[in-house]
């Protein structure tokens, strides 16, 4: 039998509620002792690991086990069959809670609260580097939670950043360093020289410079206990503002 890091941590292998119905119903166990099934299937010797990203992948008697590799946290499991399948599985925020680090877990729940709160919705889907969490306000996404082996990052889509944007000459250093690394948005810059079909980026004025960057990455910050309070200061003004 492989020693790994999972099976080392086999004791705190655990799922939530909603995670043990989907991992009953998906392999349609007898047992109500999802996480103990799990357990054994987990420790057997003939067991095959491999870890992609975030998540471990277990491997046994046809079914696949994806276990969360920071949280230890059963996320899903199913028949080799339906390995396609398994994509297009419905999660819930607290899926993507439990598998959030302990440092950021009630950051990003009582975020949450706040922009449901303000009428935004929430999609979440599983990718090989976790999940991706994305807030929409009147159709228009706002915001994305997406893993990185660095940690988790939040994506901030600040199309009203013109009504806010005293709140960038505040940002600690680290997040303006982000800001300024972005790519430049081409379509800005010289619109022959993008696909028309790309989404204009964002023209804005950082520590008396003017930038303009992409769309996608103008507004990345890794979440930790600097950024937390800006990315929240950000993200509101944004969801407000789109109101």
């Amino acid at each position: 039998m492989i020693n790994n890091e999972l099976l080392i941590n086999l004791d705190k292998l655990h799922t939530t509620q909603r995670g043990a119905v989907r991992i009953k119903r998906n392999l349609s166990l007898d047992t109500d002792n999802v996480v103990g099934w799990c357990k054994t299937k987990t420790s057997a010797p003939d067991a095959v690991f491999k870890r992609i990203g975030k998540n471990w992948y277990v491997t046994i008697e046809g079914c696949t086990i994806t276990v969360n590799a920071h949280s230890f946290t059963i996320i899903t499991a199913h028949r080799e069959k339906e390995e396609n399948k398994v994509m297009s599985e419905k999660y819930t925020f607290q899926d993507f809670l439990a598998s959030v680090d302990g440092e950021n877990q009630k950051f990003v729940s009582e975020l949450h609260d706040e922009l449901t709160e303000l009428g935004c919705k929430i999609d979440v889907k599983s990718a090989k580097s976790g999940y991706v969490v994305s807030y929409r306000l009147n159709k228009k996404t706002i915001a994305n939670y997406v893993f990185r082996k660095k940690g988790l990052i939040a994506r901030i889509y600040a199309g009203h950043i013109a009504q806010y944007m005293e709140i960038l000459d505040t940002l600690p250093d680290s997040m303006v360093r982000a800001i300024q690394d972005a790519p430049i948005c081409k379509r800005l810059v010289d619109p022959s020289a993008c696909n028309p079909k790309c989404s204009m980026g964002y023209d804005f004025i950082l520590q008396g410079e003017r930038l303009q960057r992409c769309r996608n990455n103008a507004f990345m910050f890794l979440l930790d206990a600097e950024s937390r309070p800006f990315v929240k200061s950000l993200l509101l003004n944004e969801a407000s503002a789109a109101v």
